[in-house]
């Protein structure tokens, strides 16, 4: 089930068997909500229930948002292209980079 916005609609696609449920992160943080509770709120209900459908996280707009999804437990999420790449980039990685490159090019070899 896709557009989920509230934990009901998401027990009722559960109760009825969806393998999926799919809720709409961007629109619910657009608008001030927060859309990690409502992860959160739905992947209890469905340990609570032993029900098997697994959260989609979708409308995903930036790196932050997939983390959250994922600590929320959010299975996986739909996003960009560019919002993956930006994903796996991070300013403190890089500077390790250059650190261990500027340590091993100072290595002498014998």
């Amino acid at each position: 089930m896709t557009l989920v916005f509230s934990v009901t609609q998401a027990w009722h696609a559960a109760r009825s068997g969806a393998a999926y449920v799919s809720p709409f992160l961007a629109w619910k943080d657009a608008h001030g909500d927060d859309p990690g509770a409502l992860i959160a709120q739905i992947a209890r209900m469905l340990d609570i229930h032993r029900y098997p459908t697994q959260i989609i996280a979708a409308a995903i707009r930036s790196s932050r948002q997939i983390g959250e999804a994922a600590v929320a437990g959010a299975h996986c999420v739909t996003a960009g292209f560019e919002v993956y790449r930006e994903s796996f980039r991070n300013p403190y990685t890089d500077m390790g980079n250059a650190l261990f490159g500027a340590a091993w090019d100072e290595t002498r070899m014998s």
